[in-house]
């Protein structure tokens, strides 16, 4: 809980600096703490945005394949994709790929799914992530709704859009009920509307709606949750919507 309040950041850390010199002294030791301590001081250190010291606690965390391996490697590569190490990343999630079937942690598992899917992105590599995204989709679709269904949907249709499919963005979204989904789950986390926005930014391609009624919608929602909760949009997803209408949203 202390990783959602950045003001608690800096005082957890010390308490992880005394654990430190246990752990290191030998007198509070175990293989599963001692992973679980480098795990979560990367996850501080990113959160303070010092990613090369997380990255180090973060390469500690994955020397053992222990039960939490994948967890601890999903943070990983997210770090290493966050230094601009995006290739670094995809290696080691693909090398993961046969630990990570044998999994029976299932939020574990499809979180994996959605990580690799990610670094498939970042590298550009888009065919290969909408292949994988939907045979596991075919094999996992009961777990990936139940666990992570939020970020698999919005890193699949990130990959659709990159690859200008968007009648599959558009049937997805209605297969799914990512509207309707999404709409819950903004109630309980601040967040924006961003499948209405890719099925906004599908229905102007198409030319259903126009781009200033698009933009419009988009500017809206901005401007209220700035306003009401002082959070802007994911930079990745304006980065995204920019490129495919060729021009800078703001």
């Amino acid at each position: 809980m202390a990783l959602l309040k950045d003001d608690n950041l800096e005082e957890v850390l010390g308490y992880y600096g005394e654990l430190e010199t246990k752990l290191e002294d030998g007198s509070c030791y175990s293989k599963k703490l001692l992973l679980n301590y480098y795990g979560n001081k990367q996850l501080i250190l990113m959160k303070m945005n010092q990613y090369d010291l997380a990255l180090y606690y973060g390469k500690l965390s994955i020397s053992e394949q222990g039960n939490d391996y994948i967890m601890y490697l999903n943070n990983y590569s997210f770090n290493l994709s966050k230094l601009g190490r995006s290739k670094e990343a995809l290696d080691l999630l693909i090398e993961a790929r046969p630990f990570a079937r044998q999994m029976s942690n299932k939020y574990n598992r499809t979180l994996f799914i959605s990580s690799l899917m990610k670094s498939y992105n970042d590298n550009g590599q888009y065919l290969n992530s909408r292949q994988y995204a939907e045979n596991r989709l075919s094999i996992y679709e009961k777990d990936i709704l139940e666990h992570n269904w939020n970020k698999f949907f919005r890193t699949y249709i990130e990959t659709l859009v990159h690859l200008e499919e968007f009648k599959q963005i558009k049937k997805t979204i209605r297969r799914y009920n990512l509207i309707e989904r999404e709409s819950q789950f903004v109630k309980n986390y601040m967040s924006f509307s961003y499948f209405k926005w890719y099925l906004a930014l599908a229905d102007h391609k198409e030319g259903i709606i126009t781009e200033a009624k698009f933009l419009g919608g988009i500017r809206k929602e901005t401007d209220r949750m700035m306003a009401t909760y002082q959070i802007e949009p994911s930079e990745r997803v304006m980065r995204l919507l920019g490129a495919s209408m060729k021009r800078t949203i703001q």
